[in-house]
C-alpha cells in the first residue's frame, strides 16, 4: 500500500455517457482533482474506468452550449399543460368521477412540473470536451454550462502553473453554441485550428418531405373520420401513418444537423417531432384510463377493441390535434418544395475528369 496515498476532490457536475447506440446501460460520470491531473471516471454497475489527463499535457478545454436543456423543458411543459387539460376535460364530461381524474391529473401535471423545475435550476445544457497531443476526450460529467465554468475557473490556475500564462482566456457562452476555450501555447498550429467547422452538406430533402407528406395524410384521414364515422379502416391507417411520421421525424432529426437546409424548416422538424411525443403521450393516457375502466367494470376481463371517439373530450383533442397536423404538414411541403427549387437551380461543380479534360484541350 502506498505511503503517500493521492487524495482527489470532486469537481462540479454529473452526467451520463451512452455505452452505445442502442445499449441501454449508461456511465455515470464524475471528474476529480488530483495534485497534476485530472481524473475522469466513468462508473457502470460495480466496474469503474478510469483516465488521467495531466495538466501539462492538456492542449484545449471547449464548452459549447447546445439546446438540448432548451427542448426537454419544452416538452416537459407542453406534457404538463396536455396532461392539465386532459384531466380537466375528463372531469367536467364525467361529473362521477370528477374527483379522481383531477387527483390523477394533479399528480402527474406536479411531476412533470417538478421535472421542468429541476431542469431549469441546472441551467442551460452543453458539450464539454478535453484534447491533449493524442486525443479526444468528451466529458459528459461537465454537461452544465454553470458546472463547467466552475470547474474550468478551479483548473486554469493550476494549467497555468503547469504550463505559463495561458494566451486564451475564458469566453462567456451564448444562445448561440460558442466555445470556452482553455489552451496552452501551441507553436505548429493555432490553437482554435483543432476542430475546424466542417463544411455544410447538401441535404436532399426528401426525408422532410416525406415527413410532412405523411402528418398531411394523417390529418386528412383524421378529418375524414369526424365526417365518416362508420370509417372502421381508420385505426389502422392512422397507425400506419403515425409510425411513419414517428420514424422520419427521428430520421430527418438526426440527419439534418450539419446540412444546408433552411434553419426555419430544421426548427418545425422539431417542433413536428415535439407534437408527435405528445400526441402519442395523450393517446397512452386515454388507453390506460379506458383499460383501467373496463378492468374495474369487467373484473377478469380483457377490452378487445377501444373506441377512443367515444370517451370524453378525445373528440375535441382529435380535431385539434388534425388542424395542427394540417398545418405543420403544409408549412414543411411548402418550405421542402422551396429548397428543392433552390437546389435544383444550384450550379454543379465540375468534376475532377471534366476539369482534366478541359486543361488537356
Amino acid at each position: 500500500m502506498s505511503e503517500n496515498p493521492i487524495i482527489y476532490k470532486r469537481l462540479p457536475g454529473r452526467g451520463r455517457r451512452k455505452m452505445g447506440f442502442i445499449s441501454v446501460a449508461t456511465a455515470k460520470c464524475s471528474v476529480w482533482l488530483g495534485p497534476d491531473h485530472l481524473l475522469s471516471v466513468d462508473r457502470v454497475w460495480f466496474t469503474e474506468e478510469y483516465k488521467r489527463f495531466y495538466f501539462r499535457d492538456i492542449q484545449l478545454i471547449t464548452v459549447e452550449q447546445t439546446r438540448t436543456a432548451l427542448l426537454i423543458n419544452y416538452i416537459l411543459a407542453m406534457c404538463a399543460a396536455g396532461t392539465a387539460l386532459l384531466f380537466w376535460l375528463l372531469s367536467t364530461n364525467d361529473p362521477t368521477s370528477s374527483r379522481v381524474y383531477l387527483i390523477i391529473g394533479g399528480i402527474l401535471t406536479g411531476i412533470f412540473l417538478i421535472a421542468l423545475a429541476i431542469n431549469l435550476a441546472r441551467g442551460p445544457s452543453c458539450v464539454c470536451r478535453l484534447k491533449t497531443a493524442v486525443q479526444t476526450e468528451l466529458l459528459p460529467a461537465l454537461g452544465r454550462t454553470g458546472s463547467a465554468r466552475r470547474t474550468l475557473a478551479i483548473i486554469k490556475p493550476l494549467i497555468e502553473q503547469a504550463q505559463g500564462t495561458l494566451e486564451h482566456g475564458l469566453y462567456e457562452a451564448s444562445a448561440i453554441p460558442q466555445p470556452i476555450s482553455v489552451a496552452r501555447p501551441s507553436i505548429s498550429q493555432p490553437v482554435a485550428a483543432w476542430a475546424p467547422q466542417a463544411a455544410a452538406r447538401t441535404a436532399s430533402g426528401y426525408v422532410p418531405a416525406g415527413l410532412y407528406g405523411a402528418l398531411f395524410m394523417d390529418a386528412l384521414a383524421g378529418f375524414y373520420k369526424h365526417i365518416h364515422a362508420s370509417w372502421h379502416m381508420y385505426m389502422l391507417v392512422s397507425t400506419i401513418l403515425m409510425l411513419a411520421v414517428t420514424s422520419l421525424s427521428i430520421t430527418a432529426l438526426v440527419r439534418q444537423r450539419g446540412t444546408t437546409l433552411p434553419a426555419l424548416l430544421r426548427g418545425l422538424t422539431t417542433y413536428t417531432f415535439v407534437f408527435n411525443l405528445i400526441v402519442l403521450f395523450i393517446i397512452f393516457i386515454y388507453g390506460f384510463i379506458s383499460r383501467m375502466t373496463y378492468s374495474m367494470e369487467h373484473p377478469g376481463e380483457l377490452p378487445t377493441r377501444i373506441n377512443f371517439y367515444t370517451m370524453p373530450g378525445f373528440r375535441i383533442l382529435s380535431l385539434v390535434a388534425d388542424f395542427v397536423e394540417i398545418g405543420l404538414g403544409l408549412a414543411g411541403l411548402i418550405m421542402t418544395g422551396l429548397y428543392l427549387s433552390r437546389k435544383a437551380a444550384m450550379p454543379t461543380e465540375p468534376t475532377a475528369t471534366g476539369a482534366s479534360r478541359t486543361i488537356q484541350e
